[in-house]
């Protein structure tokens, strides 16, 4: 996904999204994986390679490989153009280094690990409540609509205060989600306190790498800031918060076949609207 290496086909399956995960996340400036390799690494049947090699159009599991290598020769070209198109503007090649060490960094085996326990929580929960304050709570939003759109009781709210009776309502097993930069606000605190004592489930996405809250977090994704001491705000903690909770929104989309249908059924909706509007104006 971070690379674009190839275009996602609305019609893969959960096998299928593994491959296109793994292929668009590939870090190596040549693909010399055999498909036998690629198969024991995205632990998928090599017919499921051949298959999805088709799914793009290509004949033989060569023509694919052959096809990747040049994407990644493209993409290399253009982040050397790039930095040297920026090499002039010491502010913009900073944000963009920042921006790319994000993305990069946000996608690590540990994180993925820990979406596969994360979708397993929501699975087994009726009830996912989501915090996020100021900005975090802006970005986290999305995750909350998304959500919804595959058919799971999420709930977010920008004003904690409404959020907070909320709590009250969960039961074991429910999931709550964090975005907190510092791990140091009342309100999350409060909220995992409160979701420790109704033994419910704990996501949170952070910057603190201390040992802290151990005892109140049951998952804990981490990314890194990175600072500079000529700005006032650190970069790419955006873009960390965006490329992670993507992230996470795929893995649960794709960790059930009914999360996919209503996924469908909610975009057949959306696309309906305008040809509503059209024929009705």
């Amino acid at each position: 996904m971070a690379r674009k290496i190839l275009s996602h086909i609305s019609s893969l399956t959960n096998v299928e999204t593994k491959i296109f995960n793994f292929v668009n996340n590939y870090k190596n400036k040549e693909f010399n994986l055999t498909q036998s390799e690629l198969s024991k690494i995205t632990l998928c049947s090599e017919a499921s390679i051949s298959r999805f090699a088709k799914k793009y159009g290509f004949d033989n599991y060569r023509l694919f490989a052959f096809f990747i290598n040049n994407r990644l020769k493209e993409i290399d070209i253009f982040d050397n153009d790039l930095e040297k198109y920026l090499k002039n503007e010491k502010n913009l090649l900073d944000i963009y280094r920042s921006q790319k060490y994000a993305i990069d960094n946000a996608f690590q085996k540990e994180n993925i690990h820990k979406m596969k326990k994360v979708s397993k929580f929501i699975n087994n929960a009726k009830r996912v409540l989501l915090f996020g304050l100021g900005s975090s709570g802006r970005i986290i939003a999305e995750l909350a609509a998304n959500l919804k759109k595959i058919g799971i009781d999420a709930i977010f709210e920008s004003d904690f205060h409404t959020m907070c009776p909320l709590l009250g309502t969960l039961e074991k097993d429910d999931v709550i989600i964090c975005l907190t930069k510092e791990l140091r606000n009342l309100e999350i605190l409060f909220a995992l306190n409160k979701a420790k004592e109704y033994q419910v489930k704990t996501v949170v996405i952070t910057s603190n790498n201390e040992n802290v809250l151990c005892d109140l977090i049951d998952i804990k994704f981490l990314y890194r800031r990175v600072t500079d001491v000529n700005k006032l705000v650190p970069i790419g903690s955006k873009i960390s918060h965006l490329v992670l909770l993507d992230y996470l929104f795929e893995y649960i989309a794709n960790s059930n076949p009914i999360y996919q249908k209503k996924l469908a059924k909610a975009y057949k909706v959306l696309n309906d609207w305008p040809l509503f509007l059209k024929n009705n104006i």
